[in-house]
């Protein structure tokens, strides 16, 4: 019999007009019944309330190691890199898995002192952020914005 079954054989009991003794030892054994079930399910929400706790603080350790190894991840494409750089090679095809390539990224802008740049490549929204496109746009004409330069990067492509 479910705990639901009990409550509802406890509550027909009760409803009666006059008690017997035998309904009262009834009553006293469904109420320890109920009781222990009722204590059975507090400890499965505190041993649940518990395990999502122990759940929360590995969901942080897992951030926190992803982290870890996205910063490893650059790390590795660096000295990939620095040493492709270094010998002069722009690829490397020696796995029959992948290519490593560098390349060359596409220019942005790049700026250096925010405070330089003039009013007009800032777009107007909460507060003032800067208009790179339009920054870029003036550049790419041989407009001098003070405060900006084009910039070339490199990234590390392994397909």
């Amino acid at each position: 019999m479910n705990l639901y079954q009990v409550t509802a054989e406890y509550r027909q009991i009760l409803e009666k007009d006059v008690l017997t003794d035998e309904d009262m030892k009834q009553l006293d054994q469904m109420n320890q019944s109920i009781e222990l079930r009722l204590v059975s399910t507090a400890y499965a929400v505190k041993n649940t309330e518990h395990l999502i706790e122990a759940i929360e603080c590995e969901i942080a350790n897992m951030k926190n190691r992803i982290e870890r190894l996205e910063s490893n991840i650059l790390r590795m494409e660096k000295y990939i890199d620095i040493n492709m750089e270094n010998s002069k090679m722009d690829v490397i095809s020696k796995s029959p898995h992948f290519d490593i390539k560098r390349k060359i990224n596409p220019p942005h802008v790049h700026v250096e002192e925010p405070t330089l740049i003039p009013e007009g490549y800032y777009k107007r929204k909460e507060t003032y952020v800067l208009d790179k496109t339009l920054i870029r746009a003036d550049i790419e004409k041989g407009i001098s914005v003070p405060g900006a330069k084009m910039v070339r990067g490199v990234r590390i492509e392994i397909k």
